[in-house]
């Protein structure tokens, strides 16, 4: 797909996209649980959000132990209930139920623990201060591509940090000088 076709479709994916509104939280009890015991013990473990775009089930999951202590599992779905999903739509998921100090990462599994029954997608994730052993050290958000890639605008949600094109040129251009 040429550049110019993934523009004309970023931006039409775009308009179809309702604002973000803020999340609230729904009623997560499941009409299964009958007792007052069984939903409490559900409530303290379980907490559903919506809003504009998404319905996330967020779940402490205390059984699956990391060296953080326990991993919060957040359940994600689409409100159309599409495939459509979007990475910065999912950090910033992560972010407002969460917070951005915590890391989280979505799972291919071995096909032996595969779990695919729904569009739904699934963030695993760690409480600060800890980081896993792999992925980016620094951090580094650009809007508009450059040198071939192509990146949409962040429009009202554009960071303070974030570098144009001819920001990450002039910084590609420093590593290529301090490499001579």
């Amino acid at each position: 797909m040429g550049r110019q076709s993934r523009q004309k479709r970023d931006r039409r994916d775009q308009r179809d996209t309702p604002p973000w509104t803020t999340f609230t939280q729904a009623d997560s009890v499941r009409s299964q649980i009958r007792s007052p015991a069984e939903i409490a013990e559900y409530l303290e473990a379980h907490m559903v959000f919506v809003n504009s775009r998404y319905h996330v089930h967020v779940s402490k999951e205390a059984s699956l132990l990391t060296p953080a202590g326990y991993v919060v599992v957040l359940s994600i779905r689409n409100n159309d209930r599409s495939v459509r999903r979007d990475w910065r739509d999912f950090q910033r998921i992560k972010n407002e139920l969460l917070g951005p100090d915590w890391e989280a990462v979505e799972l291919y599994p071995a096909e032996e623990r595969l779990v695919d029954t729904a569009n739904q997608f699934y963030l695993f994730c760690v409480p600060p201060p800890y980081r896993f052993p792999f992925g980016f050290r620094d951090r580094l958000v650009a809007e508009g591509g450059g040198g071939g890639a192509v990146q949409r605008d962040w429009g009202d949600a554009r960071p303070p940090d974030c570098l144009t094109p001819e920001d990450i040129q002039r910084l590609v251009q420093e590593k290529k000088d301090d490499q001579l």
